[in-house]
C-alpha cells in the first residue's frame, strides 16, 4: 500500500516565510535565550583604533575598545540582533561566555585562550564550543585573533567551527562550516574554509599558500557570510587590521549554525602552543519567530506525519486539540517524535479514502522558545495505491553494454513494464543492481505500460526518442533519472526489483549468454524479455533485441511473445549441500506455496521443511529429519501439483537421483571430448565423464592448461553430482554450443570459465582439492592437433573424442576427430567414435539396410531409407553413390564423408537436385576409405515405392 501526497502543500509552504533553521538534537543545551551585557553590543558599534603602528599597540588598543564597548552597553537595553564577543580579559572561559568541551585542557593566560594539556598523548584534540546562534536571515562576520607557536603539519593544526549544528562537531550527524589553520605542508599550509556534511569534509575557498606553514603562524581573521550565501575571506598575518583579501565563495547548503568552536589537533610536544583571542560574531540570531508547518506525509489510510521548521516544545505538539483534519475531525492521538523534535506524529478517528481530497489545520503549536504559531493549514489529495505483487511488475529490457551503439544513445539502461492490470505508485520501490541499490522516485505508471531507468546524467539523451525525463515529482516523463545509477556489467549481474514492502517482485541473473548470438554480444544491442506472461523462466524467455536500432525501449519489445506459458518447470539437479540439506534447482521460478506433500525421498527419507532461497526463487532447500548415508543412492520424486511462480503445473512424473558424493581418486572421472579450436565467433567446450561407481561432485575440480607458456587453471566451483556413466559439457557459452551442435541432454551443458585451451596443443589436467588443501590429480590428456583425423581438410568446429574409456587417455590411439555425420561434436551425448573395448586393429566393415522397402510420401511411415554401418575402427571416410538398375548415377549422396565406427546414413528417396526417383529397384555403392590406405567397397540394393 502507497500512502501519498500532492505537492501543493509543500509548494504553499514555500511561499510563507524563508527562514529556516537547522537546530541540534534536543539533549545537546540550545543557545541561550539572553546573553549578558558583557557579551552583546549594538550591531551598529564599530571598533576604534582601527590602525596603530606596531601590532603589540594595535592588540591593546582592541582589548581597550571591547572593555569601553562593555561599559557603553551597561547603560542600553538589548536588541533582536546582538553581538557575541570575548576577549578574555577577565580570566575565565567557563561562564559568560560558557565554553564547553574539553575545559581541563585549556587555561586563560595574559588575556588569551590557550592550549594546556599537561597529560597529552603523542596523538590529541581537545575542543572547546560556546553557543553562537547564527543565520542567513542575516549577513554575519566572525573576527578572531588565533596563533600556532610551530609550523602547522597534518599532525599540529587546528580548526575553528564557525557555524555548527551540534555542541559537538566530531558528532557523524555534525554539519556546518569550518576554517582550518594549516594541516599540509609548509608550502601549501594557508586558511581554508570547508564545509562539513557529517563526516564528509569538501574546500570550499582557500587563501594563500604558505601564508600560516613557518613558525609562528598567527593571523587575525575576518570572515563574512551575507544573506545570500557569499563568502570573504580577509586576514592580516601580523596579527593587527590591515586586512588582506584572500578569496571568496558562495555556500547555502546551511543556513542555520547554532554553536562557535576550536578544535586543536596536536602531539606531545605541542600541548601548549596554541592561542585563540578577540572573538566577535556580530549578529547573532534570536528565534522570534512561531514554528511554521512544513509538509505532511501520509503513513498510512489512519496516521499522517507532520513536519515543522524547528524543534517543538513537547505539550503543544502532543495535544490533538490543536489538529483539525478536514473531513475527519481532530486526531485520537498526537506525539512528539524522540528522535526528530521537529516532527509529529497524528493517530486519525477514522482512515482516509482513496483519491479523497482532505485539508489539516494546525493551530497554537509552541516552538522551544515559546513562539506559539496561528492556524497553519497543508491540503493534499490521499492516494492509496496497491503495491505491486511478485511479478505484476517486470524487468522487461536491459542494456547492459551500449558501445558501439547502433541508433540509441550511448548509454545503458533498464525497462520495467507493468503487467499488474492496475496503476503503480512506484515511491518507495528498490532496484538492486549487483550488490547497489537504488529507490525508486515519485512516479505513476499506467497499467501495461513501460518505464525507462538510467542514470541521470544521461537520461536526457532519450528525449528525442519521444523519452522525455520526469521530473521530481514523477510528472511529465517517460524516463526516471536515478543518481549513480549502477554500472551493468557486460558478462553480466544479478537485478531484482522490490516494493515497497521488501517483497521481491522480479528477479533475474543475466549473462551476455543470454544474446544467442555471438556478433550482438558484442556490444549496441539491448536483452529483451519475449513473454511477460512467462516471466517464471529463468532464462529461455531472453534474448537479444531484434530492433534495427539495437534496443527498443518505451516500444513493446521486438521479440515480444503474447500467449500463455506452456513450458513446465522442470528439476535441472538435485544437490546436498550437507547430510540433511538437499538444494533444488529449477528452470523456472515457483510458486512459494509448498506442501512437503509435493516431495517424497526414497529410501525412506522424511522431509522436515521446504523454503525458497531468499532472492533466487527457482531454487528450493528441503530439510532432511534425517541424514543422508554414504554410498546410498536416492530418489526425489516430486509431485505435479507444485507449481510455478504463475500456478502453471511442474512437468510431471520428475524423478532425480542423488547422493552424498565422495572423494574423486585418479581415474574416476576421464576428459571424454576436447573441442580446443572452435568455428569463429564458437566457444570451447570440455566433456567429462564418471567411469566409476561413484557418485562424485564437481565442486573442488580444477582444471588447467599445464602447456609451457599457458598455465592457465579455472576452479569449476559448480554445485553438481556427477553420476556413475554420466557425462556432463562444460563451456563458457552453453548457448553457443546449443546453436553449432546436437545436444541430446541439455541440462547436462554447464557454464563454467574455462582454462584457455588453443592450437596446435595443450595438455589439460583435471585435479581435485583435498580437504587437507593438496591437490590430486585425476586426469590429464595431451591434445594436439596430430590426432585428429588426417583426411580433414579443416578440424576448425571439430572436436577430439576419446575412443575407450577402458584405454588410458594419453594414449594417441584413443583418441580422434568426431564424426562429420554426428556434426562434429558430441556434447553431452555418447562419443561417435566410441567403442566399448580398447582399440586392438583394422577389423572388416559391414554395410546393411533394415529394411529394403522404403516409401518417401510423408505419410511417416519408412519415409527414410537407413543405411547402418558398424565399423571396427575409427576414422574411415566414405563415397555413398545411389544408381537405376540401367548403371545411372542418380545420387551422390555423399563424397569423402568422414564417419565414426557405427551409425546410421539416411536416404529420402531423391535425386542431386532434390526431386523424388520414379519407383524401382536402386544400387547403393559404398567405397569406404581408411587411413593406413585400405579401401573397401559394398553393394546394397533397396526398393523405392509409393503409396
Amino acid at each position: 500500500m502507497s500512502c501519498l501526497i500532492d505537492m501543493t502543500c509543500l509548494a504553499r509552504a514555500s511561499r510563507a516565510r524563508t527562514h529556516t533553521r537547522a537546530r541540534p538534537h534536543k539533549k545537546n543545551p540550545p543557545p541561550p535565550h539572553s546573553i549578558s551585557k558583557k557579551l552583546f553590543i549594538f550591531a551598529a558599534l564599530s571598533p576604534i583604533f582601527s590602525s596603530f603602528p606596531s601590532p603589540k599597540i594595535t592588540h591593546l588598543a582592541m582589548k581597550l575598545w571591547k572593555i569601553l564597548t562593555v561599559a557603553l552597553l551597561a547603560n542600553f537595553s538589548l536588541q533582536a540582533q546582538s553581538t557575541l564577543a570575548d576577549d578574555f580579559s577577565d580570566g575565565d572561559f567557563t561562564d559568560n561566555p560558557a565554553w564547553t568541551g574539553d575545559t581541563g585542557k585549556f587555561v586563560v593566560l595574559n588575556q588569551r585562550l590557550q592550549l594546556y594539556d599537561q597529560q597529552a598523548a603523542s596523538s590529541n584534540e581537545a575542543l572547546l564550543m560556546t553557543a553562537a546562534p547564527t543565520s542567513l536571515n542575516d549577513s554575519t562576520s566572525w573576527e578572531f585573533f588565533v596563533q600556532l607557536d610551530f609550523a602547522p603539519s597534518t599532525s599540529n593544526h587546528a580548526r575553528i567551527y564557525l557555524a555548527c549544528s551540534q555542541a559537538d562537531p566530531t558528532a557523524p550527524n555534525a554539519n556546518g562550516y569550518y576554517l582550518k589553520i594549516g594541516g599540509i605542508s609548509g608550502s601549501e599550509d594557508a586558511l581554508t574554509l570547508y564545509r562539513q556534511d557529517g563526516e564528509t569534509h569538501t574546500a570550499l575557498l582557500s587563501g594563500s599558500a604558505g601564508a600560516v606553514g613557518e613558525a609562528p603562524a598567527t593571523a587575525r581573521v575576518r570572515i563574512s557570510r551575507n544573506r545570500e550565501g557569499h563568502w570573504r575571506l580577509r586576514a592580516d598575518y601580523q596579527g593587527g587590521s590591515n586586512w588582506q583579501y584572500e578569496g571568496e565563495t558562495t555556500d547555502t547548503t546551511y543556513p542555520q549554525g547554532d554553536y562557535f568552536g576550536w578544535l586543536c589537533k596536536y602531539t606531545s610536544t605541542r600541548n601548549e602552543d596554541f592561542f585563540l583571542d578577540d572573538l566577535l560574531i556580530t549578529p547573532l540570531f534570536q528565534d522570534t519567530f512561531p514554528p511554521r508547518l512544513l509538509a505532511l506525509q501520509p503513513l498510512s489510510p489512519d496516521s499522517l506525519l507532520l513536519t515543522f521548521d524547528e524543534p517543538l516544545e513537547e505539550v503543544s505538539a502532543s495535544d490533538p486539540a490543536h489538529y483539525l483534519l478536514s473531513p475527519g475531525g481532530p486526531p485520537s492521538q498526537a506525539w512528539l517524535s524522540e528522535t526528530d523534535p521537529t516532527q509529529v506524529f497524528l493517530i486519525l478517528f477514522q482512515p482516509m479514502q482513496h483519491l479523497q481530497f482532505y485539508s489539516l489545520s494546525a493551530n497554537a503549536i509552541s516552538d522551544e522558545e515559546g513562539n506559539i504559531s496561528d492556524q497553519q493549514q497543508l491540503s493534499f489529495t490521499f492516494y492509496d495505491w496497491p503495491d505491486a505483487q511478485p511479478y505484476q511488475l517486470l524487468i522487461n529490457e536491459i542494456m547492459a553494454d551500449p558501445k558501439p551503439a547502433i541508433a540509441l544513445p550511448e548509454a545503458e539502461y533498464i525497462e520495467l513494464y507493468n503487467n499488474s492490470g492496475q496503476d503503480l505508485q512506484l515511491e518507495g520501490y528498490s532496484l538492486q543492481i549487483g550488490d547497489k541499490t537504488r529507490n525508486l522516485q515519485h512516479f505513476l505508471l499506467p497499467a501495461d505500460s513501460l518505464l525507462l531507468i538510467c542514470d541521470e546524467e544521461v537520461a536526457g539523451l532519450f528525449a528525442p526518442l519521444g523519452l522525455p525525463v520526469a521530473d521530481s515529482l514523477g510528472q511529465g516523463g517517460k524516463c526516471m533519472p536515478i543518481p549513480d545509477m549502477p554500472v551493468l556489467p557486460n558478462a553480466g549481474t544479478e537485478i531484482r526489483l522490490f516494493n515497497r514492502e521488501g517483497t521481491l517482485l522480479h528477479s533475474l541473473t543475466y549473462s551476455d549468454d543470454w544474446y544467442g548470438s555471438n556478433a550482438k554480444k558484442e556490444g549496441g544491442w539491448s536483452l529483451e524479455m519475449r513473454n511477460p506472461r512467462a516471466a517464471c523462466r529463468m532464462q529461455g524467455n531472453w534474448t537479444a533485441s531484434e530492433d534495427l536500432r539495437g534496443g527498443s525501449p518505451g516500444r513493446r519489445n521486438s521479440v515480444h511473445l503474447a500467449k500463455a506459458d506452456s513450458l513446465h518447470a522442470s528439476c535441472l539437479q538435485v544437490y546436498p549441500l550437507t547430510d540433511q540439506l538437499l538444494q533444488l534447482t529449477f528452470d523456472k521460478a515457483l510458486s512459494p506455496t509448498l506442501p512437503q506433500t509435493h516431495f517424497s525421498i526414497q529410501p525412506g527419507i522424511t522431509i522436515d521443511s521446504i523454503y525458497l532461497t531468499e532472492g533466487s526463487p527457482n531454487i528450493l532447500l528441503l530439510s532432511l529429519a534425517q541424514p543422508l548415508q554414504n554410498g546410498t543412492l536416492y530418489e526425489l520424486q516430486i509431485a505435479d501439483e507444485l507449481t510455478d511462480c504463475l500456478g502453471l503445473p511442474v512437468a510431471p512424473n520428475q524423478k532425480l537421483s542423488f547422493g552424498l558424493p565422495e572423494e574423486p581418486e585418479e581415474g574416476d572421472i576421464l576428459i571424454n571430448e576436447l573441442l580446443y579450436e572452435p568455428q569463429s565467433g564458437g566457444k570451447d567446450f570440455i566433456e567429462l565423464y564418471n567411469a566409476s561407481d561413484k557418485i562424485l561432485s564437481l565442486d573442488g575440480l580444477l582444471l588447467a592448461n599445464l602447456w609451457q607458456g599457458s598455465d592457465s587453471i579455472q576452479a569449476l566451483q559448480l554445485q553438481y553430482l556427477l553420476l556413475p556413466d554420466q557425462r556432463v559439457a562444460l563451456t563458457e557459452s552453453p548457448s553457443d554450443i546449443l546453436q553449432r551442435y546436437q545436444v541430446p541432454h541439455p541440462k547436462q551443458l554447464l557454464s563454467t570459465q574455462l582454462p584457455v585451451f588453443a592450437p596446435p596443443e595443450g595438455l589439460v589436467s583435471l585435479m581435485f582439492v583435498t580437504p587437507q588443501g593438496t591437490l590430486r590429480e585425476i586426469d590429464r590428456f595431451p591434445y594436439s592437433d596430430e590426432l585428429h583425423n588426417p583426411l580433414l581438410a579443416d578440424t576448425r568446429g571439430t572436436s577430439l573424442e576419446r575412443i575407450s574409456p577402458l584405454a588410458p587417455t594419453d594414449e594417441s590411439e584413443n583418441w580422434t576427430s568426431t564424426a562429420q555425420s554426428a556434426g562434429g561434436a558430441t556434447p553431452t551425448g555418447e562419443n561417435s567414435q566410441r567403442v566399448s573395448f580398447a582399440p586392438q586393429g583394422k577389423k572388416q566393415a559391414r554395410f546393411y539396410t533394415e529394411y529394403r522397402l522404403f516409401s518417401p510420401d510423408g505419410d511417416g511411415y519408412r519415409d527414410l531409407l537407413p543405411i547402418r554401418y558398424d565399423l571396427q575402427q575409427n576414422d574411415a571416410s566414405i563415397n555413398l553413390l545411389i544408381f537405376d538398375l540401367e548403371g545411372r548415377l542418380r545420387r551422390q549422396l555423399l563424397r569423402m564423408h568422414s564417419i565414426g565406427s557405427r551409425g546410421t546414413l539416411y536416404w529420402a528417396g531423391e535425386d542431386d537436385s532434390g526431386q523424388r526417383l520414379p519407383r524401382g529397384t536402386y544400387l547403393i555403392w559404398v567405397e569406404c576409405f581408411f587411413p593406413n590406405g585400405q579401401v573397401e567397397q559394398h553393394k546394397l540394393s533397396c526398393l523405392l515405392n509409393y503409396h
